[in-house]
């Protein structure tokens, strides 16, 4: 068992065709060749009524898994880095049994399915660690983790006008929705103080993580039920996406900026990877399903007018960012942002 760190130097996906969602993911290193983010998962499945499909993306966390490991051939990787790669792997093993389940299945009946996940988390990193052997260390942090890593990710189900998603997800990469009106937040922070995204929607919060997956600790697996109107944005993103911007309108402004100009699903994923290259301190990958178009140019016309009024709004916070709560747009953006988590529960 082996994990090839090349995936964070080997040219960017793209998925699909004009008859099919279009999908797209990246994964860089802030640091080449020392990457410890997984290669996203975005993966999709047909039925003659029915697309269904999941995205996903991991990432190890280098700090607390900075212990490293050698395989057979003594090839180094940090527990970070097989973390990431091992839940990766083993999430898209149970996305392809459980997606392409009949529309009319309940929530609930998938909410049980958790249990097998995390059971196959619990497995894949218990032979992982058995399958490494851990190099000497004087680390002895209560920081350390052994073999963490973080986990956002969407198992979705599109009929004629909806998009039906069960979001899981553990630590504070994210899962989004990108709609005509707006950008939603669809999971929350497994962080100390993480009541502060709901109380103050419009910071970026910068705090330890609480909840992850990790070797021989008994994680939570967050779960929550979205269905949406088509046409709609699924966005799973690490922290290194999103949070070294000033606000989450920063960021959708980036997602929409780069979507004026382009003629295709690829060069917007390239230039949203070059854009977010640009200021994050950390790796960064994303994977991207647009759900509801066939043709790439519907997607750039439907945001048309929401980037103009983006555009607006940064242009205000450019000239004071102080007075930007005299604005009514902006108590309406936070409102809208984190509805999706204001209606549901936290936690499974």
């Amino acid at each position: 068992m082996s994990f090839d760190d090349s995936s964070q130097t080997r040219p960017l996906h793209l998925h699909g065709d004009h008859l099919k969602p279009l999908t797209a993911t990246f994964c860089n290193a802030k640091i080449s060749g020392h990457g410890e983010d997984a290669e996203p998962v975005n993966i999709l499945r047909y039925t003659d009524f029915v697309h269904a499909g999941a995205l996903a993306v991991f990432d190890g966390l280098g700090g607390a898994g900075s212990e490293r490991y050698t395989d057979q051939q003594n090839r180094e990787y940090t527990g970070a880095k097989i973390a990431a790669d091992t839940t990766s792997k083993a999430f898209k093993r149970f996305a392809e049994s459980v997606m392409l389940d009949t529309p009319s299945r309940h929530r609930d009946d998938f909410a049980t399915r958790l249990d097998l996940l995390r059971n196959q988390f619990f497995a894949s990193l218990h032979i992982a660690r058995e399958s490494y052997t851990p190099r000497p260390t004087q680390l002895r942090s209560a920081m350390r983790r052994v073999l963490p890593t973080t986990c956002a990710s969407a198992v979705f189900i599109n009929t004629d006008r909806s998009c039906r998603c069960n979001i899981i997800w553990a630590g504070d990469s994210r899962v989004y929705a990108l709609s005509a009106t707006g950008l939603q937040l669809l999971t929350l922070d497994d962080v100390q103080r993480n009541s502060t995204i709901l109380d103050r929607p419009m910071e970026m919060v910068d705090a330890p993580i609480t909840n992850c997956i990790e070797f021989g600790k008994d994680f939570v697996l967050n779960h929550l039920h979205h269905t949406f109107e088509l046409p709609v944005i699924l966005i799973a993103a690490t922290d290194g996406c999103f949070g070294y911007l000033k606000t989450p309108v920063h960021f959708e402004h980036l997602l929409l900026d780069k979507l004026q100009s382009i003629q295709s699903m690829e060069e917007w994923r390239d230039s949203v990877a070059d854009a977010i290259g640009q200021y994050a301190q950390d790796d960064y990958s994303m994977s991207i399903t647009c759900c509801g178009w066939s043709d790439f140019q519907d997607v750039r016309a439907t945001f048309s007018a929401r980037y103009s009024h983006l555009d607006t709004m940064i242009g205000r916070y450019t000239a004071d960012a102080n007075a930007v709560s005299q604005y009514p747009e902006w108590n309406e953006y936070s409102t809208h942002y984190i509805a999706r988590l204001k209606e549901t529960s936290h936690g499974n």
